[in-house]
């Protein structure tokens, strides 16, 4: 190969010809800008080379990111971080054992001492890391340039290294939709039978309440007359405006009371209530629930 400018023989490793001293196009030297560009790969690269000069400079480690903030373990994981990702997944539980153990032998028995001592824990987790994500991305790329550049004295095969090892995780693009449906979908399961459960329960116990309010009156008239009344219309008993009872059957010559709640989950539920009169001559309600799961039930109808 010649120089363009003077004609002469050039080495097959020159950046430069040694006789004019002409640039060779193409051979021209690496920059630690090039090489921090080829590990940091297309996505977000100006931001964070921007703030690498600045690091190189002197400039102060901390500052904040987003990302990291809201995703970090991910984060870590999509930028091939996977040692500090293996730490920061397991140096919450860590600290909080060593919270409690210290707070454990300061005050056992303060409970603003261990309130204190969980939220410096939440602190810790929630704004560390965002503070302080760019300079510790800034130093894995630098500990990874020094690697190659022992292991590869040649700049422009370093390059095509760089590029092959840095770059992003594209399996975490994939891996993150997958684990936000999935935990999504655990959260659902548990919450939506729940929740159910919780206005089941709410219906069941504002229709024992109406019902309570019912054999009040029956105690109050039976004290009065040493019987119950022939029909509930005697003791004007009316249901509450949206009332959380679909109808009442009463049985006076039986004593009894089954009462249908407004429940679309159970259609087929009921509570039935039997009436005893007590040596006292007052009477006492024993309540059955039929077709109502044990966890629903309201604490007076086993």
């Amino acid at each position: 190969m010649y120089c363009m400018q003077c004609g002469q023989p050039l080495q097959d490793e020159a950046q430069q010809c040694p006789h004019c001293h002409t640039p060779i196009p193409g051979r021209e030297p690496i920059t630690e800008e090039q090489e921090l560009a080829a590990l940091l790969g297309p996505n977000n690269q100006q931001w964070y080379l921007q703030r690498f000069a600045r690091f190189a400079q002197g400039g102060s480690s901390l500052g904040w990111h987003w990302p990291s903030l809201f995703v970090t373990f991910f984060w870590l994981l999509y930028r091939k971080m996977w040692l500090a990702a293996l730490v920061y997944f397991f140096a919450p539980s860590l600290l909080a054992f060593l919270i409690g153990f210290i707070t454990g032998l300061i005050a056992p028995d303060s409970p603003a001492v261990t309130t204190g001592g969980a939220l410096i824990l939440w602190l810790l987790v929630l704004l560390l890391p965002p503070m302080l994500a760019t300079r510790l991305y800034y130093q894995h790329c630098q500990r990874k340039l020094a690697q190659l550049r022992l292991q590869e004295p040649d700049a422009r095969r370093r390059l095509g290294l760089l590029q092959a090892r840095g770059g992003t995780s594209s399996l975490v693009l994939v891996v993150l939709p997958i684990l936000l449906l999935f935990l999504i979908g655990i959260l659902a399961a548990i919450a939506i039978p729940a929740y159910q459960d919780y206005t089941v329960r709410a219906r069941l116990n504002g229709a024992m309440l109406e019902t309570q309010r019912l054999t009040l009156q029956l105690d109050d008239y039976y004290r009065q007359h040493q019987q119950l009344p022939s029909t509930l219309d005697e003791i004007g008993f009316q249901l509450a405006p949206h009332s959380t009872i679909g109808y009442i059957d009463y049985d006076a010559q039986q004593g009894q009371l089954v009462i249908k709640p407004s429940v679309n989950q159970l259609p087929n539920a009921s509570l039935r209530l039997q009436a005893h009169s007590d040596d006292q001559g007052a009477l006492r309600w024993h309540c059955q629930a039929d077709q109502i799961p044990q966890r629903q039930r309201p604490a007076q109808c086993p």
